[in-house]
């Protein structure tokens, strides 16, 4: 009988759905530690371990709106824009750094949504 079949899936589809929405997401089971820098969960609502704060202004680039407090990275990020920051201020540039990252990561509430959907 298909009908009783299609039941029992259904409900077996709704209570997986409800199971993965209670489920904590992996950033919530990180614990603080003094370890390397790491990125949890994706890029939609993960968090990072561990960032540094870009500077505020070096060789070739500038923090914009600091008071936000989203200029937090990882250190190769950080390394990144600084070698990137170098080579356009020999072309006579300037890049402006807006928003990154909070200190711990976790979604921007207010003004953002994903650049990737």
């Amino acid at each position: 009988m298909i009908f009783p079949r299609f039941i029992t899936l259904s409900l077996l589809t709704l209570l997986g759905g409800a199971l993965a929405l209670t489920a904590a997401p992996d950033w919530s089971r990180a614990a603080s530690s003094a370890s390397a820098t790491q990125s949890i969960g994706a890029y939609t609502a993960g968090c990072i371990r561990n960032s540094a704060a870009i500077p505020m202004e070096g060789e070739g680039f500038q923090v914009i709106r600091p008071g936000r407090g989203r200029y937090f990275a990882n250190p190769e990020t950080i390394e990144f824009i600084i070698d990137l920051g170098k080579r356009v201020n020999d072309a006579k540039g300037i890049i402006l750094i807006g928003d990154v990252a909070q200190q711990t990561g976790g979604p921007m509430l207010d003004e953002h949504s994903s650049h990737q959907t």
